[in-house]
């Protein structure tokens, strides 16, 4: 090749780069303009949390300053958000109308946010569990459960929550230990004498389940769950008259 054909070259290479070069920087401002959205549920609560506690830890030994930093802003971001409870409210009222159409995987989304603004509202908790398990993410429903029961350990209806989803299993032992802590840290919550009076009704333990719908009807005497519980119990209990009292309250 002569060094005319070699000159030829080296142009056309300094050109290619050049327009890669120009090509990649295009690109680099589009990001910067229009950066890409991480998924809520990518960046969970529990996963903020596991992160903040390393970031954290690394600072006080001197390391990972900065990711601790951007971490803090991305939770500051969404916690100053509790000063404007109207925009608070609208997304818990648009969460609530995505679940009643079943958009679950897009109501879970929403949740998700609420959650990381509240963490002490165990509702949005329990409802982000719901939308997961509806979505076919059972897994992921009992992990947020989990992790709600930490953020709020002294709430009965989370624990029996867990309890539901335990008892769903097989894990009747288990569902019992977990019933009987909801109804010690809540005892006038009567979905968790109704449930696990139903439990112990299937199991065969009617003298129980008696005594859990009883509980219950204390704290709800208007429940016709829990006079239906108790009805079917006497019924199998051979006290038909009581029984027919009992289902028709």
């Amino acid at each position: 090749m002569n060094s005319l054909g070699i000159i030829r070259v080296l142009v056309c290479c300094f050109v290619f780069c050049e327009v890669c070069r120009g090509f990649n920087m295009v690109q680099q401002k589009q990001r910067a303009r229009c950066p890409r959205k991480e998924s809520v549920l990518n960046y969970t609560p529990m996963k903020m949390s596991v992160l903040a506690e390393q970031g954290a830890q690394q600072a006080g030994m001197g390391q990972g300053k900065g990711k601790t930093i951007k971490i803090e802003n991305t939770v500051r971001s969404f916690r100053s958000r509790k000063t404007r409870p109207d925009w608070y409210n609208k997304q818990f009222e648009r969460a609530q109308t995505e679940t009643s159409l079943k958009h679950y995987d897009e109501a879970a989304k929403l949740f998700s946010e609420l959650s990381l603004m509240r963490p002490e509202n165990h509702i949005v908790w329990i409802r982000l569990a719901y939308c997961l398990r509806m979505d076919g993410r059972v897994s992921e429903a009992r992990s947020v459960l989990e992790y709600a029961a930490k953020v709020n350990p002294r709430n009965g209806s989370i624990w029996k929550k867990i309890a539901d989803m335990e008892k769903n299993d097989g894990n009747y032992e288990s569902a019992r230990i977990l019933y009987r802590k909801a109804a010690l840290l809540d005892p006038e919550f009567p979905d968790t004498y109704d449930a696990w009076g139903r439990l112990e009704r299937r199991q065969g333990n009617l003298r129980i389940a008696r005594a859990l719908f009883t509980r219950g009807l204390r704290s709800a005497p208007d429940s016709h769950r829990l006079w239906h519980g108790l009805g079917v119990v006497q019924d199998l209990a051979g006290e038909g008259r009581a029984a027919l009292g009992a289902l028709r309250r």
